[in-house]
């Protein structure tokens, strides 16, 4: 019987030490959420390439009021041609989490799914080139915050003002990004361009070459911060090609010569006139000829 209450005394001193010491468990997470909290938190998530396809080729459709964009901003749709164009997972946005891209002759174009409980999404671009050192909200790194955030206003066009900072982005004073945003049942997309190169130095604008890559990070109101789920991506431009898109045959026309066209226009006349000639005439001369023949 004794020994039997050490065993369960000892049991209990154990289980005392633990509590008061924490697990090796909760340790280890006390220790992750504080290094994730710190100074050098990073995208821990890399999803690797992401690729825009060139649709120089298919940027404009031609109808009867001219040229129209086949991507437009503003027109309340998402467009069909991102049907055609490879996407991407992004976890940061969600379980519906998408990404894909396309640029034509001076613009680039994105296309953000997410999930419907998702207020705001952001994009950060590595604008000074630390390439695979880069890290989540570092200084004057280009960024794009779409959506309704309580720690920023801003709304489109913007740059990080760094780790720890509030508000953590700075609005550009040159907003080059225009985009909407269409709500499905069961997730939110958002449709958005920018030129490919804007000039917007101060701006710490993110420029886009051909055959050049740059590591693009996300986040979103629920996958953000010391959750550790900022994905990033190793994004470039494809020389990949849709090809020509099928659009309307332009409507060519000739210059005719005013004096042919004179020509053309009497010659038909005169057939048409001797035509009508033969129709009403021809009954008359026939029967007079019968009656001169049976004199």
């Amino acid at each position: 019987m004794l020994h039997r209450k050490i065993v369960v005394f000892s049991l209990l001193l154990l289980y005392t030490s633990f509590s008061l010491a924490g697990s090796p468990l909760l340790m280890s997470q006390a220790k992750q959420q504080s290094s994730s909290s710190g100074p050098h938190l990073r995208a821990t998530n890399n999803l690797g390439a992401f690729e825009a396809i060139n649709i120089t080729n298919s940027e404009y459709n031609t109808t009867l009021f001219g040229r129209q964009p086949v991507i437009a901003i503003g027109d309340g749709k998402i467009s069909d041609i991102w049907s055609k164009i490879p996407s991407y997972p992004n976890p940061s946005y969600g379980s519906n989490g998408m990404v894909q891209a396309a640029y034509g002759k001076n613009t680039i174009y994105f296309l953000f799914t997410f999930d419907t409980d998702i207020t705001w999404i952001a994009v950060q671009w590595d604008s000074d080139g630390s390439g695979t050192s880069t890290i989540p909200m570092q200084k004057n790194d280009d960024m794009w915050v779409m959506g309704k955030t309580v720690k920023t206003t801003i709304d489109g066009d913007g740059y990080s003002a760094g780790q720890g900072t509030d508000p953590f982005v700075y609005p550009d004073s040159q907003n080059d990004v225009v985009y909407e945003t269409v709500v499905s049942q069961h997730f939110v997309q958002i449709e958005l361009a920018r030129k490919l190169f804007t000039g917007d130095n101060a701006g710490h604008d993110i420029e886009f070459i051909p055959g050049s890559s740059v590591i693009v990070m996300y986040a979103s109101n629920l996958h953000h911060g010391v959750e550790n789920e900022i994905t990033q991506q190793t994004f470039s431009l494809s020389k990949s090609s849709l090809g020509a898109a099928s659009q309307p045959a332009p409507v060519t026309s000739t210059p005719i010569d005013v004096a042919v066209f004179v020509g053309m226009y009497l010659n038909s006349a005169l057939a048409y006139g001797i035509v009508v000639e033969l129709v009403l005439f021809l009954p008359v001369i026939l029967i007079l000829r019968y009656r001169v023949n049976h004199q």
